[in-house]
């Protein structure tokens, strides 16, 4: 798939999302929210790696009070620069926000590993495959941490509206493990 091709399948996600009343956005946030909680209930990591939802990204803050209460450390990304990974930092509850270099929330805590992380999607398909906003964060953040030998998680959140039939792979592309959404939790199989 092109890059122009890209842009266009973006900027189509982007639109489709964008119609989903501020309603069908929050119940759907909800019901995501739930599902998540089921598929994070037994894994082992302490640390997760959350986002601030932007735009009109799945909501999925109020979960952040849930998983306090069963003892997990959060961490958010800050983007570092264009080519670089994400690096995350620790965030506590109504803990003062600061901005990365697009004026995204962040986190100022120490630096965190997250070993389970929740990223938001733009569009999906059922083999884990995603698609952000072109940047490439996501996909170079897990590959360093593949390439340092780290082990985690990784559970993407976003609609069922903008699941993809197969979404265009490029060899850069890392698969997620899960995939939730306000209808579906998805464990996807994938080689690594």
């Amino acid at each position: 798939m092109t890059d122009i091709s890209k842009a266009f399948l973006r900027k189509q996600l982007e639109n489709k999302r964008d119609k989903l009343s501020p309603r069908e956005r929050s119940d759907a946030a909800d019901t995501i929210i739930r599902n998540l909680v089921k598929v994070l209930t037994p894994l082992k990591g302490k640390t997760l790696g959350m986002y601030f939802s932007i735009k009109t990204e799945a909501d999925i803050s109020p979960l952040l009070a849930e998983m306090a209460v069963q003892d997990k450390i959060f961490a958010l990304p800050r983007v570092m620069g264009s080519e670089k990974p994400l690096k995350f930092n620790t965030w506590v509850l109504d803990e003062i926000m600061d901005e990365d270099i697009f004026g995204t929330p962040c986190a100022t805590g120490e630096e965190a590993f997250p070993d389970i992380f929740i990223i938001p999607l733009l569009g999906f398909d059922g083999r884990g495959y995603r698609m952000g906003y072109g940047g490439g964060y996501y996909d170079r953040t897990l590959a360093h941490y593949k390439e340092e030998g780290r082990e985690f998680t990784t559970i993407g959140v976003g609609y069922n509206a903008l699941k993809l039939d197969v979404f265009p792979a490029q060899p850069h592309d890392v698969p997620l493990d899960f995939i939730v959404t306000e209808t579906q939790m998805i464990a996807c199989k994938h080689d690594n």
